[in-house]
């Protein structure tokens, strides 16, 4: 049974001029779940925080970027059958190359094609969600 009270959580898209998104390798530390897949910047919210000021802060952490981030959407998701996952998707272009990107968290980090998302190992679901972005965000800008 699904845990009654959905954890809060952002992520965001950042995407390149050649619409290319940058992406997070998990690292391969046991009972981590989807250890090695690869993934979006973003975490848990924290207590009494907001997803802007959440996902800023995962940023930093993670990456010591400050991107404009516009805020996309928010659905739902259901992580290992019992945690619901409340998730805040955040938007962004940058204009850092990955050679020029710090990663602070994770074992590495790289810019991918739609093309090339299909090859990826990408974790909870994210890859259907970035289907979704290419297919119905990014044809309108």
């Amino acid at each position: 049974m699904p845990h009654l009270q959905p954890i809060p959580c952002v992520a965001s898209i950042l995407y390149n001029s050649d619409n290319e998104v940058l992406l997070q390798q998990r690292d391969n530390k046991p009972n981590l779940p989807f250890a090695g897949y690869w993934t979006l910047f973003g975490g848990q919210i924290e207590k009494d925080e907001s997803p802007e000021d959440a996902i800023k802060r995962e940023l930093i952490e993670e990456i010591a970027l400050k991107p404009h981030l516009t805020y996309w959407k928010n659905y739902k998701r259901i992580h290992n059958s019992t945690i619901i996952i409340d998730q805040h998707i955040f938007i962004g272009e940058i204009t850092e190359r990955s050679q020029d990107i710090t990663l602070y968290e994770g074992q590495a980090h790289g810019f991918f094609s739609q093309t090339n998302l299909k090859t990826l190992a990408i974790a909870f679901e994210f890859d259907q969600l970035l289907e979704d972005f290419f297919v119905n965000y990014k044809k309108r800008t």
